[in-house]
C-alpha cells in the first residue's frame, strides 16, 4: 500500500506540472484564423496585401517582446506566406511601453518595421512629412497619419491634406469592435482607389523600398546609340545590408534626351506604358521627357529609342514607386478573422492592406479548467483505490473459504498413537 501511496502523490504531482506548464496554457489561450490557409488569403497576397504580426494571446510584450515576435512570425509562416514578394512577415504592431532593447530582440526575429505610435524615444519615421527615415532603427516607430478608414472617425479632408503634403501616410483600419461591425468611410475609399495620386502600399513594401535605395547597383550600356540596356543587380554585398528586404520593383529615373520610346523589353518581354498605376509591378512611363522605370533586381532591359542618341544618365531612385510624391498604407490592426475584416474591400483592387494578423483569444476561464481536469482524475484515482480495496477483500475472504476446506491435522490421534 505504500508503493500505491507513493505512486499517487507522483500522479497527481505530475498531473499538476502538466495543468501548470505555460506552454500547455498557451495552447489553450487562443484558437486559429482559419482564413489564412484558404483562398481568400491567397486573394488578398494576389491584390497585393501584406500579412504582419499583432500578437498573441497569453504572451506578454513586458516579459519576453522577443518570444512574441519569434511566436507570431511562425503562427503566419505555418499558415501562409507575407506577401506575393516574401514568405517571411517583416512588420509588426508594438505597444508603446517596449523599450530599445525589446525592439532590438524584435528585430532579431526578421521584423524592421515596428509601428505604430509605439512612443520609442530617439527614433521616428513618418510621423510627418518632414520625418523621412535615415537610419534603420527610425523604422522602430513608424508614425501613424492620415486617421481611420472607419466611418464617422474617418476624414477626408484629413487625408487629402497629408496626402498633399507628401511622404509616407499611414491609415489605419479596425474590421470589428467585439461583435460589432465596423463600416469604412466610401468617401475615403473611392477617392484612394480612383482619384488620389498616390503609392498606395504596406508597410514591407515602403521599407523594402527605401532599404534598396540605400543600397543597390547597376549595369548599363547604350548599344548602336539606341538601345539601352539596363539591369539592376542584386549584390551580396546589398544582400548582407538588409536581407529582410522585399525584391520588389523600384523606379529609376533615365534621361533618355527627350526621345521617345520605341519598345521596351523586360526579360524578353514586351512593356506598353503602365501610367500612373497605383501599385507595385514591372513597367515604365514617360514624365516631362524623362522615363520612369520600374524593375526588379536581375531583370534584363532593352530600351529601344526612336532615335539615336549621344548620352544619357541614370538619374536615380525615385523616393516611392512610378514617381509618385506620396505613399498610402492602411494597416489592419488586430486582425483576428481575415474574411470579417477584409470583406468590405473585395471590389476595390487597388487597397493594399497590411494586415497585422492575431489569433482570436479564447474565453478565460482561470482554473476552472485545469481543476476539471483534476478532479477528473483524482476520481479515476479513487475509483482505481477501490477497485484495489474490493479485490483485496475478495481474495482474502477466497482465502479464507479455502483454508475451511483443507483438512487440519488432529492432534489428539496422534498423542494416542
Amino acid at each position: 500500500m505504500r508503493g500505491l501511496k507513493g505512486l499517487t502523490v507522483s500522479v497527481v504531482a505530475l498531473m499538476f506540472s502538466l495543468a501548470f506548464t505555460p506552454s500547455v496554457l498557451a495552447e489553450t489561450n487562443w484558437t486559429e484564423d482559419g482564413w489564412l490557409e484558404t483562398n481568400l488569403a491567397e486573394n488578398r497576397l494576389t491584390v497585393g496585401d501584406e500579412f504582419g504580426c499583432y500578437g498573441i494571446p497569453g504572451l506578454e510584450w513586458s516579459i519576453d517582446p522577443g518570444a512574441v515576435a519569434a511566436e507570431c512570425r511562425d503562427y503566419i509562416e505555418s499558415r501562409t506566406v507575407a506577401s506575393k514578394w516574401s514568405a517571411s512577415p517583416i512588420s509588426i504592431y508594438t505597444p508603446d511601453y517596449v523599450p530599445m532593447s525589446g525592439h532590438n530582440k524584435i528585430s532579431t526575429q526578421g521584423f524592421t518595421v515596428h509601428g505604430d505610435l509605439n512612443g520609442l524615444d530617439g527614433y521616428t519615421a513618418w510621423h510627418d512629412n518632414q520625418d523621412i527615415p535615415v537610419y534603420e532603427e527610425d523604422w522602430y516607430n513608424l508614425g501613424r497619419r492620415g486617421g481611420s478608414l472607419e466611418s464617422g472617425i474617418g476624414s477626408l479632408d484629413l487625408l487629402q491634406s497629408e496626402v498633399e503634403k507628401g511622404g509616407l501616410v499611414n491609415m489605419y483600419w479596425i474590421g470589428r469592435n467585439d461583435q460589432a461591425s465596423i463600416r469604412a468611410d466610401s468617401e475615403i475609399v473611392n477617392w484612394l482607389e480612383y482619384e488620389a495620386d498616390v503609392w498606395l502600399t504596406t508597410w514591407g513594401e515602403a521599407w523594402s523600398y527605401w532599404a534598396i535605395s540605400r543600397c543597390h547597383e547597376f549595369s548599363h550600356e547604350l548599344v548602336d546609340n539606341k538601345i539601352l540596356r539596363f539591369k539592376l543587380l542584386d549584390t551580396v554585398a546589398c544582400q548582407s545590408s538588409n536581407p529582410e528586404a522585399f525584391d520588389i520593383p523600384t523606379t529609376w529615373i533615365i534621361d533618355v534626351s527627350n526621345q521617345s520610346i520605341q519598345d521596351l523589353i523586360i526579360d524578353g518581354e514586351s512593356y506598353d506604358e503602365m501610367g500612373l498605376v497605383k501599385n507595385l509591378q514591372n513597367g515604365w512611363r514617360v514624365e516631362d521627357g524623362l522615363l520612369l522605370l520600374s524593375v526588379q533586381h536581375n531583370m534584363s532591359v532593352e530600351i529601344v529609342l526612336e532615335n539615336e542618341i549621344e548620352d544619357y544618365d541614370i538619374v536615380g531612385q525615385t523616393e516611392f514607386f512610378n514617381g509618385f510624391e506620396s505613399a498610402v498604407t492602411i494597416a489592419g490592426h488586430n486582425t483576428r478573422d481575415l474574411f470579417l475584416w477584409s470583406r468590405k474591400f473585395v471590389d476595390e483592387p487597388n487597397l493594399s492592406f497590411t494586415w497585422l494578423l492575431t489569433p482570436k483569444a479564447l474565453e478565460q476561464h482561470g482554473l476552472l479548467l485545469p481543476a476539471i481536469g483534476l478532479g477528473v482524475s483524482a476520481i479515476t484515482i479513487l475509483g482505481m483505490f477501490y477497485l484495489l480495496r474490493s479485490d483485496k477483500s475478495r481474495l482474502t475472504k477466497e482465502s479464507d473459504f479455502y483454508d475451511r476446506l483443507t483438512p487440519k491435522t488432529n492432534t489428539k490421534l496422534h498423542s494416542e498413537e
